[in-house]
C-alpha cells in the first residue's frame, strides 16, 4: 500500500498532514510440506485489535491455523494503529 496516497489519520492525539516514510509489512513463510509456519512484522504501534482479525481472515482464506502465525509490530509510535 502506498500511505501517500491515504486519507489522513490521527496518531498520539495529532492529525498527520503528510506522509515522512511508507509503512511496511513483511513476511516470512516457512513450509515443510505437511504444514506452513508464518512470521508477519508490520511497522504499527500495536496489534490489538488487528490480530485476531487477521488469524481467523488467513485460517478461512489459507488454511493456516492461528497457532501457525506469528504476529508482530515493530511498535513505530508514529503509525497507525
Amino acid at each position: 500500500m502506498n500511505t501517500n496516497d491515504a486519507l489522513l489519520v490521527v496518531v498520539n492525539w495529532w492529525v498527520s498532514e503528510e506522509t515522512c516514510e511508507d509503512i511496511h509489512a513483511r513476511v516470512l513463510v516457512l513450509d515443510d510440506g505437511a504444514s506452513r509456519l508464518v512470521f508477519v512484522t508490520c511497522d504499527l504501534n500495536c496489534l490489538d485489535v488487528a490480530t485476531l482479525i487477521l488469524r481467523q481472515s488467513v485460517r478461512r482464506k489459507l488454511g493456516i491455523e492461528p497457532f501457525h502465525l506469528i504476529v508482530l509490530a515493530t511498535e513505530n509510535h508514529n503509525a497507525p494503529i
